[in-house]
């Protein structure tokens, strides 16, 4: 392509900035979700004595 796009913008080529922080921002919540669950099933007074 020989214009110049903002990175901001999606192209068939590549993602934009803003599809990747979204992209990362739902990967992350995922991440927190699991390792929420993880914790709150965890008996932790025992794995700490």
């Amino acid at each position: 392509m020989s214009t110049k796009t903002p990175l901001w913008m999606d192209l068939s080529e590549r993602y934009g900035l803003v599809s990747c922080a979204l992209h990362w921002i739902r990967a992350y919540i995922l991440l927190w979700q699991f390792v929420m669950i993880l914790s709150w099933k965890t008996d932790w007074s025992i794995a700490c004595a």
